[in-house]
């Protein structure tokens, strides 16, 4: 989504990299904005989260044995591209280089 070190984040950090690489920063102060107000969806929902009395534990819920393999597996490929992101983006440019060339 955008939140450091999330893929989203590093994918935005390229993004508005290469604009101002460009000479384009009218499109990065545009992208610098959105993020901004993106920010204050992610605080409502980690204040919802965090400040709710009556559903305190509500992050308690069993998910079923399916769903949480499935988290932890998102969580460790998080991890590791956070750590190598050159195979992400090897992995990118090969399935670019399939689509269009």
């Amino acid at each position: 989504m955008g939140i450091p070190p999330m893929i989203g984040f590093f994918s935005k950090l390229f993004i508005l990299l290469n604009i101002i690489e460009l000479k384009m920063y009218f499109f990065s102060l545009f992208l610098i904005i959105f993020s901004s107000i993106g920010v204050i969806y992610y605080l409502r929902l980690i204040k919802m989260m965090y400040s709710s009395i009556q559903n305190k534990f509500l992050f308690l819920v069993d998910l079923g044995e399916l769903k949480t393999l499935f988290l932890v597996f998102l969580v460790f490929l998080n991890i590791f591209f956070f750590c190598y992101p050159s195979y992400l983006l090897i992995l990118i440019h090969n399935i670019l280089l399939f689509l269009f060339i």
